[in-house]
């Protein structure tokens, strides 16, 4: 390693609030507290999309090994198969110099293929709490909009926090940061070099590969007697395509006090009894470090 060169940006890469210069204006800071509590934990796995080229009997496989792990633990129960697909374009949307992600924030379009719909998502991550529940992801006055607050798991086991807001019903893509701030009004504040962005910079994807999802489910994942989803993501460029990324999920809504020592204590076993299959690469790039080509 060439001296100076540490983990640390790569980590803070993509966090909201890695710093306290990061910290949001007042008037971007959250103004409800309806959603300061965590509602749900989603523990995710990058896997080895290699082994997905022939997808549903690699998935097959894949459900019968995730099987065989689940078996072994205690109060973790796993019954169905992968059997049910949906299928979206993705594209994350950003300037040409990232100033999006540099100011801290992802800014998602999902079209569905089953409902043409289209949906938007303004996500900031922080391994701080307290820092992610503060930033106000509001959107635009009259969009139909639902705001999350999240801990994200990843390998091997590293929480994060992460303050999302999804708008639904807005088809037509926004082409640069007044449009943009339309939607999510905290975009039209970012800064670069020290400068308030203008709103006239273009908006273009970040990636030259155009994402192809298929969100495979079907299986019911009960942890500690609490229902979790379930989720195997595979990411290709266009659809007929091999997987260029694929990755393993399970979510569950946070339960009662009571529940909640046993649930995480299990849902963790689970995590780390998963890490141990073949199927997973621990230090694999993730699905937003992929966009950005990282």
């Amino acid at each position: 390693m060439k001296p100076g060169n540490t983990i640390a940006p790569r980590i803070a890469v993509g966090y909201l609030c890695h710093s306290p210069k990061k910290l949001p204006q007042a008037h971007h800071m959250a103004s409800s507290r309806d959603t300061d509590r965590v509602t749900s934990r989603e523990y995710k796995l990058m896997l080895d999309h290699r082994l997905f080229a022939i997808r549903d009997e690699a998935a097959a496989i894949f459900g019968d090994d995730l099987a065989r792990c689940t078996s072994s633990i205690d109060l973790v129960k796993l019954k169905g198969r992968f059997d049910r697909i949906s299928k979206r374009q993705i594209t994350f949307l950003d300037t040409p110099h990232n100033t999006i992600r540099l100011n801290g924030w992802v800014l998602r379009q999902r079209n569905s293929h089953e409902s043409d719909s289209t949906e938007y998502t303004l996500k900031c991550r922080s391994p701080d709490y307290y820092l992610a529940r503060e930033v106000d992801v509001a959107a635009g006055e009259g969009l139909h909009s639902r705001v999350k607050l999240e801990e994200d798991i990843a390998a091997p086991f590293a929480p994060r926090y992460s303050r999302s807001c999804t708008v639904t019903g807005t088809s037509e893509t926004p082409k640069n940061l007044k449009e943009a701030s339309a939607i999510f009004p905290v975009l039209g504040d970012l800064t670069r070099d020290g400068l308030r962005s203008h709103g006239d910079v273009k908006l273009v994807p970040t990636s030259s590969v155009a994402i192809f999802e298929r969100v495979l489910t079907g299986p019911r994942l009960k942890i500690a007697g609490v229902e979790a989803e379930i989720a195997l993501i595979l990411w290709s460029d266009q659809q007929k395509r091999r997987p260029l990324v694929a990755e393993f999920s399970f979510r569950y809504a946070v339960p009662k006090k009571a529940a909640i020592g046993v649930t995480a204590e299990h849902a963790m076993k689970l995590f780390l009894a998963i890490q141990r299959l073949d199927w997973c690469l621990t230090e694999a790039r993730t699905k937003t470090q992929y966009a950005y080509q990282d």
